[in-house]
């Protein structure tokens, strides 16, 4: 749900959603019209759509989400960035999660010129950050708190370098 949306946009819809869907079961076995009406004001109904097909594959298996990335990303709902939040936050393993806030975290603190966008940017963060994931439990607080970092300290909009604990090394 909070893919392209905001996430006090999503509380919500999420709070709702997982009231009515409480279970893979229920969601599997559930009537796309009730999906869809829960759905209703976030867009992007072939998420929904693909949640549900997803769910009836991962309820069919047992109901436990695969635990490989290349497994993840079989499913219908997934892509690369969710498979690697599954496997790192979820599964703890080594992986990083390059949302649109660890980009812009790590555009500014090395002073990129280059959008991050762009897929050569955007590999080569990954290579960094995957070099400065720890070891152990660290990976999926290291995750979470880049993203916590990009979306609350170095925003895009209004942020406040002045209680940055990196503003002595960011470049930008």
């Amino acid at each position: 749900m909070a893919q392209q949306t905001q996430m006090d946009r999503v509380v919500e819809y999420f709070t709702r959603f997982i009231q009515r869907f409480s279970t893979v079961e229920s969601l599997a076995e559930g009537h796309e019209d009730e999906l869809l009406k829960l759905w209703e004001g976030l867009g992007y109904y072939s998420r929904a759509r693909n949640l549900q097909k997803a769910t009836r594959l991962v309820a069919r298996d047992g109901g436990t989400l695969p635990a490989s990335y290349r497994d993840l990303l079989a499913l219908p709902c997934i892509g690369p960035y969710t498979a690697s939040a599954i496997m790192a936050i979820g599964y703890n393993e080594s992986h990083v999660v390059v949302d649109s806030n660890v980009e812009r975290l790590l555009a500014r603190l090395a002073d990129l010129k280059t959008p991050v966008k762009t897929k050569t940017i955007h590999a080569q963060i990954q290579v960094l950050l995957q070099e400065l994931l720890p070891e152990g439990q660290a990976r999926r607080d290291f995750n979470q708190a880049l993203m916590e970092f990009g979306a609350l300290v170095c925003r895009s909009k209004g942020y406040v370098c002045g209680v940055c604990s990196f503003q002595g090394d960011c470049l930008s």
